[in-house]
């Protein structure tokens, strides 16, 4: 039953991203930044998408399964709720300042309204929480961990390139917004 109210995420997510992919070609690039895209979307699709995808059609890492509570798994419902959440409203407060690589467009804005008012990159959270909802439902070694190990090469190769390229356009702008929001958790007491 999990398997399918994680599948229906995913559908969820996507159908939340096809409109903001659409718009991603309107404007002309003024800075793209160097970071193994084609390795992390990769690393990310198999992750997210494909390992659990082959885990619910097929008894492909059945073996792995541990037992969880039924609390456990639909307090993993409810954070997949929550990171669906957080990922459309981070796309809907971007709009057309999303872009799926490192890079800015003519026209660029720093948005520090809506969810990025309390944190600089809540698409990533959504991931992290998306991770934890995956190893809650599906409750699999394997399939619960693909995430995880996705989410961090993502993070540990793009975050730090894609401050400092905010850094560049945004300078002191960007400074200021960093000492009042978390990276990726909400910074609770601001300086």
């Amino acid at each position: 039953m999990f398997t399918y109210f994680y599948i229906l995420g995913l559908i969820a997510m996507l159908v939340i991203r096809a409109p903001y992919n659409k718009l991603i070609s309107k404007n002309n690039i003024i800075d793209k930044r160097k970071t193994p895209e084609v390795l992390l979307v990769t690393v990310m699709t198999i992750g997210i998408l494909i390992i659990p995808f082959l885990y619910s059609i097929t008894a492909l890492f059945h073996s792995n399964d541990f037992a969880f509570p039924l609390w456990g798994r639909l307090s993993g419902l409810l954070l997949s709720i929550a990171a669906i959440w957080l990922f459309w409203k981070s796309h809907k407060d971007l709009g057309s300042n999303w872009f799926p690589t490192l890079e800015i467009r003519s026209g660029h804005q720093l948005i520090r309204t809506g969810i990025y008012r309390y944190t600089r990159h809540p698409m990533y959270a959504s991931s992290l929480l998306w991770g934890i909802a995956q190893f809650l439902m599906l409750a699999n070694w394997i399939v619960g961990l693909s995430p995880f190990v996705s989410f961090l090469l993502l993070y540990l190769f793009r975050v730090k390139k894609e401050e400092q390229m905010m850094l560049d356009k945004f300078g002191d702008e960007y400074k200021s917004y960093m000492k009042t929001t978390g990276r990726i958790i909400p910074r609770l007491f601001k300086k």
